[in-house]
């Protein structure tokens, strides 16, 4: 098996996730290609009918490049037991467009260890962007928009008809050495995509056709219940709370990160999305808070 790569080494990574309005179904799938060292990890996760399902690798031999993929083209991995195909275009309107097809082995777990599962789960999805994309820090694109998804798992078929986000970065200094939270939070009426590392926070704020610079954001503690405020650059704020569904985990290096799938309330708009805690101190993740196994 290949070995992780230091934390230095360039890296390219695309992900697509989405909830369901109702919070009852979701879905994310990340790759990371570090292509100068020939790796990738690769973390997909799925809710269905009540189970979660997940699977963690941050071993995928990947062929070496010495130059980064395009940004619009296809990303395409392939092994015995997995799969992950993504590419990224501009539709005929200059609209995002991308599409997803991936196949794993997955574990009846939402903690799942870097090993094959017995569960194959399979997501084809689509992703429409529905505004201009933002960004959180410099190589990062941030994309809101329509994710069209079916989902097969454990002898179930779902899908996903939601507002959902496509991200990608490439990145070429040190990563993961600064704690930080993560939010990801979309609605017919308002989304917002923010990250908070230590005193300073980036992100924006859609509401009623106009997008705002989140320029501070604070979610409280990590718990079942996160109170959630964005100070925007126009001087206003945006207050609300949002409820955990169920939380996950992947690894990173000798840690975990937990993650949450949530239903959340802000400026009067219902919202569903995710918010991810890290801290590099941290050891374990936290527990379950709403019991999906």
């Amino acid at each position: 098996m290949a070995s992780s790569p230091d934390d230095h080494l360039p890296s390219e990574s695309i992900m697509l996730e989405a909830v369901s309005e109702d919070g009852s179904t979701a879905f994310g799938a990340r790759i990371c290609r570090y292509p100068s060292a020939g790796l990738a990890w690769i973390w997909v996760h799925a809710l269905v009918a009540g189970r979660f399902y997940s699977f963690n690798s941050n071993e995928e031999a990947f062929e070496s490049a010495s130059e980064s993929t395009p940004v619009d083209g296809i990303v395409s991995f392939q092994r015995d037991a997995a799969r992950f195909w993504t590419e990224r275009r501009v539709d005929g309107s200059d609209r995002l467009a991308a599409s997803l097809d991936v196949a794993v082995p997955a574990h009846r777990d939402p903690h799942a260890p870097q090993t094959d599962g017995a569960v194959e789960l399979r997501i084809r999805a689509s992703f429409l962007s529905d505004a201009d994309p933002g960004s959180t820090r410099q190589g990062r694109l941030e994309a809101l928009g329509t994710v069209d998804a079916a989902m097969e798992v454990d002898g179930r078929r779902a899908s996903v008809y939601a507002l959902g986000h496509w991200h990608q970065q490439i990145q070429g200094h040190p990563r993961f050495r600064q704690a930080f939270t993560y939010a990801s939070l979309r609605g017919r009426e308002a989304s917002a995509v923010a990250v908070v590392r230590g005193s300073d926070a980036a992100g924006f704020w859609d509401s009623g056709g106009q997008r705002r610079a989140i320029v501070s954001a604070s979610f409280g503690p990590v718990g079942a219940n996160r109170v959630i405020e964005f100070g925007l650059d126009d001087g206003s704020k945006v207050r609300g709370s949002a409820d955990v569904l169920c939380t996950y985990s992947v690894p990173i290096y000798a840690v975990r990160r937990p993650g949450s799938l949530v239903r959340a309330t802000l400026g009067g708009a219902e919202l569903t999305g995710s918010i991810n805690d890290y801290d590099p101190s941290r050891t374990i993740c936290f527990p379950n808070a709403a019991g999906v196994v």
